[in-house]
């Protein structure tokens, strides 16, 4: 375990599962992250694949890891497709000490692509350590914001909605995780925001968007920084899981 200074405002090109046991307890305010949902699909006229995109049990994996490293009465927002979702509450429930809030909509105005129903939402999980305090009395849990289309990553998400939530949920010097940075737009809310960051990205290509971005370079010591692969460490299966519960045992924290 190190110093949480020496990953203050800085972008990790890593795997996050190298690095979240590298972070001490209970020193982060909040995580906000959209992690690649396991659809095992590539994206848009270039089909552009997300590196640990073939199982949904990477993201789930990664958030169970970090509970320990939340302070105690605070939030965590995850973004998930409504395909994985019944799998997705499922696990919090059964396999982590979270608590679901509620489910939120993010409302991306324009419509996309999709057979016999045009896809225009996304879902937000609003998961809990304790009982954080929120802000925003007035905040929905239907959020509207146009969806963002600047090439920077498949899935970049409109820095408004990224503040929001970031206001509703931290404070000005709060540290916020985001274990799957993409192009940095969390860590670019939170500068903004004034909070403190700690953004992990596998993909080197998106590292350096995000350094660019943030005007700021990679932290020297990058771990597991190659060309994207398919997935650089076996995620188990549901069986897997089923048979294996300890595994992924509730933490005592």
């Amino acid at each position: 375990m190190k110093p949480l200074s020496e990953f203050i405002n800085r972008i990790l090109c890593a795997d996050a599962r190298a690095v979240l046991s590298d972070l001490p307890n209970e020193s982060i305010d909040l995580i906000l992250t959209d992690p690649p949902y396991g659809d095992n699909i590539s994206y848009g006229p270039r089909k552009v694949r997300i590196p640990g995109n073939d199982h949904p049990l990477l993201a789930l994996e990664v958030l169970h890891s970090a509970y320990r490293l939340v302070k105690r009465n605070t939030a965590a927002y995850m973004f998930c497709g409504m395909r994985h979702l019944p799998f997705v509450r499922a696990f919090f429930a059964q396999y982590t000490r979270y608590r679901l809030r509620d489910v939120l909509i993010w409302d991306k105005v324009t419509m996309g692509v999709g057979y016999g129903f045009r896809k225009q939402y996304e879902c937000i999980l609003a998961l809990e350590k304790g009982r954080p305090s929120y802000r925003n009395s007035g905040m929905l849990n239907l959020l509207s914001y146009r969806k963002v289309r600047d090439g920077s990553h498949p899935h970049a998400k409109p820095l408004p909605l990224l503040k929001a939530l970031i206001a509703h949920s931290s404070n000005q010097g709060g540290v916020v995780l985001d274990p799957f940075l993409g192009s940095g737009a969390t860590a670019l809310a939170a500068k903004h925001l004034g909070r403190k960051y700690i953004g992990i990205e596998v993909n080197p290509v998106y590292c350096r968007i995000a350094a660019n971005r943030l005007r700021q370079p990679m932290l020297p010591l990058i771990r597991n920084c190659t060309e994207p692969q398919s997935h650089p460490v076996a995620i188990p299966s549901l069986a897997a899981i089923s048979a294996t519960p300890s595994r992924l045992q509730k933490p005592v924290w």
